[in-house]
């Protein structure tokens, strides 16, 4: 589902006045949503600058399971 599509699902709750209130999204757009920030976060982890001895290193970032670590060795 696209950004596009989740937007032209969601409804508007609105109060006497014609004031938003609330929205309600259908669940398949609410899932896709959820999806693609959980992506956008775990991205970000994966990108993040860690110092040595700095929380949050690999197998310590939330979940994000299988990182590989690619080193080249100049004059290897």
């Amino acid at each position: 589902m696209t950004i596009s599509e989740v937007l032209e699902s969601v409804r508007f709750v609105v109060d006497r006045a014609g004031k938003p209130t609330a929205a309600v999204v259908d669940i398949e757009a609410w899932e896709s949503f959820v999806q693609a920030l959980e992506d956008l976060e775990d991205n970000h982890l994966l990108r993040a600058p860690r110092r040595v001895g700095e929380q949050g290193g690999v197998g310590e970032m939330g979940g994000v399971q299988g990182c590989a670590v690619s080193v080249s060795i100049a004059g290897a």
